[in-house]
C-alpha cells in the first residue's frame, strides 16, 4: 500500500510538471514563442518563481502561451500553499467527469473550499482556455470574495478587480484588448498576493505568512529580493555606489523644505501653514531617527507637490498613499473603522479597503515617518503608533531609499523605459531615485 501511495505521488507530480511546463502535446502552440524577456511581466514571473508559484524549464516561463483552466487552478493552489494538502489526499473519484485521476485531489480540494466550480454540474472544463474573467474570478475567491453570496458577479469580475484596486486601468485595458496568456497570469497572481483580503486589512501574502505558508523574508509590497547588508552596491563595472539610509539625521532645514514646496506649488493643499508643516517633518523624523527631510521629498513625489489629484483627497492628511488602494470613495456609503483617536480607515460597503485617513496633519506626517521606520529598521517606535499599516511591513527589508522601488511602491519604475526594476536602479531612475532627485533640489535651496 505504501509503495502504491509513493508511486501515485510520483506520477501525480510528474503529470503536473508536464502540464505546467507545456510538454503535453495538446497544449503546445504551433506558432513561435516570443522570448520571455520580451513579455511585459517577466519580472513578476521571476519573483513568483522564487516562491514556487510559477514554474519554468529550459523553455522558460512560456509567457506567451495561453493557460488551461486546470493549469490556472493549480497555480492558484500553489499560491495559497495548498499543494502539500493535495498530496496528502488519496481521492479515488472526482466531483467532475472530465478530470484525470492525477488531478482528482487538486480539483476536489479546490471545489470543497469554494475556490472553483464546474462549467456545469458534471464537467470541470479541464482543457478550456482561461480568459481574464475566469482567472480573476479564481483570484477573487482566493481573496475570500464569494460570487455565490453576491460579493461580485462572474461576468463583471474584471471590473470588480479594478474597483478594489487589484488591477489598474492600464492592466484592464490590456486584458480587454490582448489574448490572455501566462504573461497576464504572472501579473495578476503577483497583484493578488499584494491585495488585501475581503473584510481584512491584511494582504494575502501577510495572511500566508501568518499561516506559515510563506516565508516572511519573501513578503513585502510584492515578493522581492533580500536587501543588501551595507550601504554600498557594486555595478557591472565594479564601481561602488553609495546608497542613502532611511534612518539618520535630517540635513535640510524646515526653511529649505518650505521654500522648495512653494517654488513648485505656491498654493499647496495642506491644512496648516507651509512653515509649520515643514517643521513637522523635521521634528517627527528626529523623534524616530528617520530622515524627515527626505520623507518630505517622498510626500512631494506622492502628492504632486501637494496638489493631490489622485485617489487620495487633501483632507485625508495622507501624504504618501498609506492604505490607498484606488477603490472608489463614496462619502455617503463608506464604512469607517477607527484605528485610534483621529485615525480611521475607510472601506467600501463590499469590504474593500479605500484609504487611511488622519484628522490632523501631524498624524499624517507621523504615519509616514513610522512607515519608513518599519521598512528601514527593527527598532521600536518612540511615539505611539498612528500608522495602521505599520504591522503589515516586514521589518528592515528596505534600509535605503533606493530600496523602496518594488516594495513601498510597485512596480517602482517606468515600464515604458526599462525592462526590469534592476535595470531602472542601475540607471538611477527607480521610485527611490525619484525621491532623492527631489531631495537634491531641496538641499540646494537657500
Amino acid at each position: 500500500m505504501k509503495a502504491l501511495k509513493r508511486y501515485k505521488t510520483f506520477m501525480t507530480i510528474l503529470c503536473i510538471q508536464m502540464l505546467l511546463i507545456g510538454q503535453v502535446s495538446g497544449m503546445v502552440d504551433s506558432r513561435p514563442l516570443l522570448a520571455d524577456e520580451e513579455q511585459s511581466y517577466y519580472y513578476e514571473a521571476q519573483e513568483l518563481e522564487k516562491l514556487g508559484v510559477f514554474k519554468g524549464t529550459n523553455q522558460g516561463f512560456e509567457l506567451s502561451r495561453e493557460p488551461s483552466r486546470l493549469e490556472a487552478l493549480i497555480m492558484m493552489m500553489r499560491m495559497l500553499g495548498l499543494e502539500e494538502d493535495v498530496l496528502e489526499r488519496e481521492d479515488s473519484t472526482s466531483y467532475f467527469l472530465d478530470v484525470p485521476t492525477w488531478g482528482f485531489e487538486y480539483v476536489n480540494l479546490a471545489y470543497e473550499r469554494g475556490l472553483t466550480q464546474g462549467v456545469d454540474e458534471k464537467l470541470f472544463g479541464m482543457e478550456r482556455q482561461v480568459d481574464a474573467k475566469m482567472f480573476i474570478t479564481f483570484m477573487l475567491r482566493a481573496l475570500n470574495y464569494d460570487d455565490k453570496k453576491g460579493d461580485f458577479q462572474y461576468q463583471e469580475a474584471v471590473e470588480f478587480a479594478l474597483d478594489i484596486g487589484m488591477i489598474d486601468e492600464e492592466l484592464k485595458e490590456e486584458l480587454d484588448q490582448e489574448t490572455f496568456t501566462r504573461n497576464y497570469v504572472a501579473k495578476i497572481v503577483f497583484n493578488t498576493l499584494n491585495a488585501p483580503l475581503a473584510n481584512d486589512e491584511r494582504t494575502l501574502s501577510r495572511y500566508l505568512i501568518d499561516a506559515g505558508k510563506l516565508a516572511q523574508a519573501e513578503q513585502t509590497k510584492g515578493p522581492v529580493e533580500t536587501p543588501t547588508s551595507d550601504n554600498l552596491i557594486e555595478d557591472d563595472d565594479e564601481k561602488n555606489i553609495e546608497l542613502t539610509p532611511i534612518m539618520g539625521e535630517s540635513e535640510a532645514t524646515a526653511h529649505q523644505l518650505a521654500a522648495y514646496l512653494l517654488s513648485k506649488n505656491p498654493n499647496p493643499k495642506i491644512n496648516i501653514s507651509v512653515t509649520e508643516f515643514a517643521q513637522l517633518w523635521i521634528d517627527e523624523g528626529r523623534a524616530e531617527g528617520v530622515r524627515g527631510d527626505i520623507a518630505f521629498a517622498q510626500a512631494c513625489h506622492e502628492t504632486g507637490f501637494f496638489k493631490f489629484g489622485g485617489s487620495a483627497l487633501p483632507e485625508w492628511n495622507n501624504y504618501t498613499g498609506l492604505g490607498v488602494t484606488g477603490a472608489e470613495y463614496n462619502p455617503e456609503t463608506v464604512v469607517i473603522k477607527e484605528f485610534k483617536e483621529g485615525v480611521r480607515t475607510f472601506w467600501t460597503p463590499e469590504g474593500s479597503a479605500v484609504a487611511v485617513v488622519f484628522e490632523h496633519p501631524q498624524q499624517g506626517v507621523q504615519a509616514t515617518i513610522q512607515h519608513l521606520k518599519a521598512y528601514a529598521s527593527k527598532e521600536a517606535l518612540v511615539k505611539a503608533v498612528v500608522d495602521p499599516r505599520f504591522d503589515y511591513v516586514t521589518r528592515a527589508i528596505a534600509p535605503y531609499f533606493e530600496d523602496l522601488g518594488g516594495k513601498w511602491a510597485y512596480p517602482g519604475y517606468n515600464k515604458s523605459k526599462y525592462s526590469s526594476l534592476e535595470e531602472a536602479k542601475t540607471a538611477g531612475d527607480s521610485y527611490g531615485h525619484s525621491i532623492l532627485k527631489k531631495y537634491e533640489e531641496i538641499i540646494r535651496m537657500k
